[in-house]
């Protein structure tokens, strides 16, 4: 559907009306009491839905990152349009179709005024065919109103989940059901009676399952109230009840996977020397002679918090104690297990760390020392912890070989940016400087983030780069929020269908983590999309995977337009038919969300094989302070 022309667009749009005016045909032969609707229906499309889909099939192309790389909000826009027609035409063959015909013709009036938005979209876009600009921002802020206001619920009801394919349509049928359910009893209990709301959530679920109206009324009610503390209570209820037994269930044994916590009381005091080129020194000497190298210190203010979580995964089994693993002589040999490290109130423990000489002889014998992938979970910054995105993770773990350090930053509304982004900064320069005592290489680390992760994964790209830290190999963003501004742009309109995501949790999201300073002009470590070409420059090699069903889908590839103009190396993949969130929907997804889930591994392992860019050569230390192990 990505891929498909205006031709096709055109073809198909007359194949869904003939069938609906083939039924009215046949209505008026038999005096049908349905006459009336599919007259409505049928003009509905003519004279209203096909003419706004052919205007916008006639440029979307224009969108596209590239002509190997079709895709963007306008496609995805014609996408739901056509799915939708094709469900009027299979309506008008039922048998009593009455009531569906009724329903269908709403979601049409709803679907019109969306497309009428993204063809003003279109308008406000700039030369260069970015959709974020700063022009036409009072009409866009008015288009955001606009949007904010449409009657929501057809979405929700009997026509829920339209645009989805049918396995992952059976898991939005679920989390519909349960968020209705769980708001409702929620409402009765109050948020401080958590056991009890489980409970009875459970016994009210298939009251909600079999009514779609009281369903999708109770939802669209409960998100345009836009209160945070249910989206938190719900995602992390959500986490907990299910996603806990789902990762046992599924995820493959990768041997250990903990949480710890890090004492981040101190600065970081980062040194290490890096090549310096002959064109760096203005020389024409031979290319072929000795670089020289510089040494640089840097230092990496500590966190607000003074100590941090992390989730560490590895793909060897431990038993008892948290074991490093004996992937190379030096942890056989020395490294049996990962010094104790103390939190606060603690007392610090006695680390069981080799000599130096010890450390430096193994580190020789050393052959091979596997890459780090530093991971950064999304969750919209109010919720969610590295728990739920434990299934795919261990499978990375496994099939790439390398020790997942996962943070689990500090959450919104109570930690605004920039306080996520520097806890992730300060754990990324302390992974740097522990990596060989871990048994890993540091100039093998790539960084990967989803969603509220994404944006972090490119802020902290970001920030690396305007301090002259290490970089890593590369940055993997999937589906990320670039752009953190209230700004419309096609793909955001299909957030009124979605489940996943809807506009109003997005703009709630967005509230509880910006800075009241930052709403109007947002730093580009706040919103990737405004940083500068010199600074976009400087980003390693990114790689982005976003679905087509995705709201965030024309912030990648606005974003990946930016950084190609900027002179910076990008590989987005468009996933056809796959919606928000499809990394954690892959066991319960059909076969385009896993193929999109095995594009995003596909892409770690181009990651992990491209030559080291950079040569350097960062100061080792040993664990001062340490680890101290939480629960699983």
């Amino acid at each position: 559907m990505a891929c498909i022309n205006a031709k096709e667009v055109e073809e198909r749009l007359d194949a869904y009306l003939g069938v609906v005016s083939s039924f009215r045909l046949r209505a008026v032969e038999r005096k049908s009491k349905d006459l009336k609707l599919l007259l409505e229906l049928e003009k509905i499309i003519r004279d209203t839905i096909n003419p706004k889909v052919r205007e916008i099939a006639s440029f979307m192309h224009k969108f596209d990152l590239d002509e190997d790389t079709p895709g963007n909000g306008f496609r995805s826009n014609i996408a739901y349009t056509l799915r939708y027609l094709r469900k009027a035409a299979k309506i008008v063959c039922e048998s009593y179709p009455t009531k569906s015909i009724s329903r269908m013709i709403l979601l049409l009036k709803t679907q019109s005024e969306i497309l009428d938005i993204s063809l003003t979209c279109e308008a406000i876009a700039d030369e260069e065919h970015l959709l974020f600009n700063d022009r036409g921002l009072a009409e866009n802020l008015a288009l955001w109103e606009k949007i904010s206001i449409i009657d929501k619920t057809c979405f929700y009801s009997q026509m829920k989940a339209l645009h989805c394919e049918g396995a992952v349509r059976a898991t939005m049928d679920f989390m519909l059901a349960f968020t209705a359910s769980y708001s409702f009893n929620r409402g009765i209990l109050g948020r401080d009676v958590q056991v009890l709301t489980k409970v009875t959530t459970s016994a009210t679920l298939p009251v909600y399952a079999l009514n779609a109206d009281l369903r999708a009324s109770k939802i669209v009610t409960e998100f345009q109230k836009g209160d945070m503390l249910f989206l938190k209570d719900f995602w992390n209820v959500f986490e907990t009840l299910v996603m806990k037994h789902v990762v046992q269930i599924k995820a493959p044994y990768a041997g250990v996977s903990r949480r710890f916590h890090m004492c981040s009381r101190d600065d970081i005091k980062l040194s290490y020397k890096r090549s310096v080129s002959n064109m760096d020194k203005e020389s024409e000497q031979d290319l072929s002679t000795p670089l020289e190298t510089e040494s640089v210190e840097f230092t990496v203010p500590a966190p607000i918090l003074d100590q941090l979580t992390v989730r560490v995964i590895r793909t060897q089994k431990s038993s008892g104690t948290f074991e490093t693993l004996p992937l190379n002589k030096l942890q056989a040999a020395f490294m049996n297990k990962i010094p104790i490290v103390w939190s606060k109130g603690q007392a610090p423990g006695v680390p069981v760390i080799p000599s130096a000489d010890h450390m430096e002889r193994a580190a020789k014998e050393s052959t091979s020392r596997p890459g780090i992938l530093f991971h950064i979970h999304g969750g919209g910054f109010v919720a969610q912890t590295s728990r739920s995105h434990q299934a795919y993770l261990k499978k990375w773990a496994q099939q790439l070989n390398v020790m997942v350090v996962s943070i689990d930053y500090s959450l919104a509304p109570e930690a605004k940016f920039p306080v996520a982004l520097d806890e992730c900064f300060y754990m990324y320069a302390w992974v740097l400087q522990h990596a060989h005592q871990m048994g890993h290489d540091p100039n093998n680390i790539c960084i990967s983030g989803d969603s509220a992760g994404g944006n972090l994964t490119l802020a902290l790209g970001l920030k690396i780069a305007q301090e002259g830290l290490p970089p890593p190999k590369a940055l993997q963003a999937t589906y990320p929020a670039v752009c953190m501004k209230k700004v419309l742009s096609p793909a955001r309109l299909n957030a009124a269908a979605d489940i996943l995501l809807p506009l109003s949790v997005f703009a709630i999201a967005m509230g509880a983590y910006i800075p009241d300073d930052q709403e109007k002009t947002p730093s580009a470590l706040l919103s990737p999309w405004h940083a500068t070409d010199d600074i976009l420059s400087k980003l390693p090699p990114t790689y982005i995977v976003v679905g087509t069903n995705d709201p965030l889908l024309d912030d990648s590839i606005d974003f990946a337009r930016k950084l190609r103009r900027a002179g910076g190396e990008v590989h987005l993949h468009v996933a056809d038919k796959v919606t928000h969130g499809f990394l954690q929907l892959e066991d319960t997804g059909g076969v385009h969300t896993r193929a999109a889930a095995k594009a995003s591994l596909s892409h770690l392992k181009e990651m992990y094989a491209l030559p080291k860019t950079s040569d350097w050569t960062i100061k080792q230390t040993k664990y001062e302070m340490g680890w101290v192990r939480t629960e699983s």
